[in-house]
């Protein structure tokens, strides 16, 4: 396996500017080039480019087994806290679930048998390493929400509405109107959007065009083909026009780009 090389750099599109507490590029052994940034609740961010090949995510299939993994500075790890770092590249672990078919026990059982846990993925995996019984995706997923989204194990002070509510929007919340969103506040929008920003780092609007962006990088990876104008439907945008404005926005590169298959973004 090649060695990483992280090199502190500047974003390489807007959209990930506002939200991004530090900004690293990687270069890969000849495989390719990526950008990494870590958010600051600790989260990572990952966008791996090869091309002209394309690498689909069935490629990832070997990490079931993996045993290797890239070592970098303490600073460095510490710092990735929400994240699991294999192969040079940072893994959400919702993200990394899929690519254990659901297997969760044994998903658990390899991080921390082989050491591939940072500080906070302990608190997700160490329980389904040693439980009699895999836990199922639902109680998975609450349990890597209150951990990677907030740190809600150990931030007691943040309030159950603002858990709640960013909860909504990664599940779904994209296709839902903010006037819709913000019927389900038991605060002011204006309250919602001052916490909110305090502790995750960007405007809720941010946070929506972002989730928006990452499941249109999503929906573009599958087997299956779609049509922008399918594609806007799905992935919460307006119509056609508002979809191919926003990832050109955020990406920089057209919606026909993503769709060639000329890049693959590995989502967290």
């Amino acid at each position: 396996m090649g060695k990483v090389q992280l090199y502190e750099s500047s974003p390489p599109s807007a959209y990930l500017a506002p939200y991004v507490k530090s900004y690293y590029r990687f270069e890969y052994a000849a495989d390719g080039i990526g950008f990494l940034g870590l958010t600051p609740t600790g989260t990572a961010e990952v966008t791996y480019i090869r091309e002209p090949a394309t690498v689909p995510p069935t490629s990832l299939r070997p990490f079931r087994g993996l045993v290797a993994y890239t070592q970098l500075s303490s600073s460095y790890r510490n710092g990735l806290r929400n994240g699991c770092v294999v192969y040079g590249i940072v893994l959400h672990p919702l993200g990394m679930a899929r690519f254990f078919d659901g297997d969760f026990k044994a998903l658990g059982q390899m991080v921390v048998n082989d050491g591939l846990a940072l500080p906070g993925c302990n608190e997700i995996f160490a329980p389904m390493a040693s439980a009699g019984q895999a836990p199922s995706f639902a109680a998975f997923r609450e349990r890597a929400e209150a951990v990677l989204y907030l740190g809600l194990a150990k931030r007691p002070e943040l309030p159950d509405w603002l858990f709640g509510m960013v909860s909504v929007m990664n599940q779904g919340g994209w296709l839902v109107p903010q006037i819709k969103l913000a019927e389900q506040l038991p605060v002011s929008w204006r309250r919602f959007e001052s916490v909110f920003a305090d502790t995750i780092g960007c405007s809720p609007k941010t946070y929506l065009r972002v989730l928006r962006y990452r499941r249109f990088l999503w929906a573009c990876a599958q087997p299956r083909r779609m049509g922008l104008a399918q594609l806007a439907t799905d992935c919460g945008f307006y119509d056609q026009a508002h979809l191919c404005h926003e990832i050109q926005a955020l990406g920089g590169k057209t919606p026909g780009h993503y769709l060639k298959g000329r890049i693959t973004v590995y989502g967290l």
